[in-house]
């Protein structure tokens, strides 16, 4: 039997259960999210703009899991990047996971989010950096904004 009511939705090819299933007609562009009646007024996330700031650490590969955790529960996750970062991790990571663009330089003419980093924060409903570095904390506490 199937663990949630509604019509069939077709499962996604690398996972399993019902907490990974897509229904890309209902709402494009939100990748996987769970299809369960009433998901949208129970869940808080639920289509709500999450910009993830990935700082270089180590913990880098915690914040692609942090990424996907968030995409299931229906968030719509923009990922912004610092070059430290993307020496742990590569933006494709996260761009798989999300299903959309990632910021990892301000300056590339060829992104495609470039110069169009400011409309992150202006959809963003919260803000969440992780890993954060001791570096970086201080460059926010001094209100120092120098990398992507």
């Amino acid at each position: 039997p199937r663990p949630f009511a509604g019509p069939p939705v077709e499962t996604h090819p690398y996972h399993t259960g019902y907490h990974c299933q897509t229904n890309k007609s209902k709402r494009p562009g939100i990748g996987l999210y769970r299809e369960r009646k009433g998901h949208q007024d129970a869940n808080p996330l639920y289509g709500k703009h999450v910009a993830l700031g990935v700082t270089g650490s180590i913990a880098c590969h915690k914040a692609v899991d942090l990424a996907s955790k968030l995409t299931q529960e229906s968030a719509l996750v923009d990922v912004v990047m610092t070059q430290a970062a993307i020496k742990f991790v590569t933006p494709l990571a996260f761009r798989s996971i999300t299903h959309r663009p990632v910021v990892a330089d301000i300056f590339d003419p060829s992104s495609d989010l470039g110069m169009d980093h400011l409309a992150i924060a202006e959809l963003a409903h919260v803000m969440i950096v992780a890993p954060a570095t001791a570096h970086t904390m201080a460059k926010m506490a001094w209100g120092l904004a120098d990398d992507a």
